[in-house]
């Protein structure tokens, strides 16, 4: 049984709506063994000729490629993670090569930004390349931003996984476990960070925390998705916006005479 409750809300930008577009956004996670839970969020340059695609490939990717990672970590646990951290880059490079050599067109007609996490018991690991943001709630800090977003070298200049040729490095943290984790793309960015402080805007993060945290995974998806599709949330932003929320809730406390099968 997963200690985890996730919750997704997803919706494309007013301005890409007006166009007749999909969103260029994607997500993807997955559950292991009850106590990890894996989850990638991407978001498709609004300027690649396949935005959409590429986002939904760099975050199945992502999460297989985590899978495939040990989480039995040890000593030197922070390289450990930033080599995985690359080596989920490598592995996400190497498919969208691949797809672009297929479809016979330029690696660049494939950029996307990804975020991704590996949280469990173990600790709580975290990777991105481009804007958007993680934060992450704890006993010791509360809310806050383990990763700041990347900017390129000019204003409003954002890298992709295939910058530069694909050689940007992630950024990697590597923290004590969490108890909540939230995933965003650069379109709700405006409402959960603040801009003057740069630091997670609690009053955000709190009610959704609560939310996913409380209620099974249906209902707080239906309740997050009517929110990031609302009146008021469009009035904020225009771009497409992902959320993804992940709750650790208690575990199954198992009773005299009873074994963990039958919780």
């Amino acid at each position: 049984m997963s200690i985890w409750n996730v919750a997704v809300g997803e919706c494309a930008g007013s301005r890409h709506r007006a166009r007749g577009e999909c969103s260029a956004d994607a997500f993807a996670y997955l559950e292991v063994g009850g106590d990890r839970v894996l989850a990638a969020v991407a978001d498709g340059a609004g300027s690649a000729a396949m935005g959409a695609q590429v986002a939904k490939i760099a975050v199945d990717t992502a999460v297989s490629a985590l899978e495939e990672a040990t989480d039995g970590f040890g000593s030197g646990i922070d390289l450990v993670w930033a080599a995985t951290c690359d080596a989920v880059l490598w592995a996400v490079r190497a498919e969208i090569r691949r797809v672009a050599e297929e479809h016979g067109s330029a690696f660049d007609d494939f950029a996307t930004t990804l975020l991704f996490a590996d949280c469990s018991g173990v600790g709580a690991g975290f990777g991105l390349v481009g804007d958007g943001g993680i934060a992450v709630r704890d006993d010791a800090n509360g809310i806050s931003l383990p990763l700041a977003p990347m900017a390129g070298e000019f204003a409003n200049e954002t890298l992709f996984v295939t910058s530069n040729e694909g050689r940007v490095g992630p950024r990697v943290a590597w923290l004590d476990p969490v108890d909540a984790i939230a995933i965003f793309t650069d379109g709700i960015a405006p409402l959960a960070i603040d801009l003057a402080s740069r630091a997670a805007h609690a009053p955000f993060f709190d009610p959704v925390f609560r939310l996913v945290g409380a209620e099974e995974a249906a209902q707080s998806t239906a309740q997050l998705q009517a929110f990031i599709e609302s009146d008021r949330v469009d009035r904020r932003v225009d771009d497409d916006r992902t959320l993804l929320i992940a709750v650790r809730t208690p575990a199954p406390t198992v009773q005299s005479g009873e074994t963990e099968e039958n919780i």
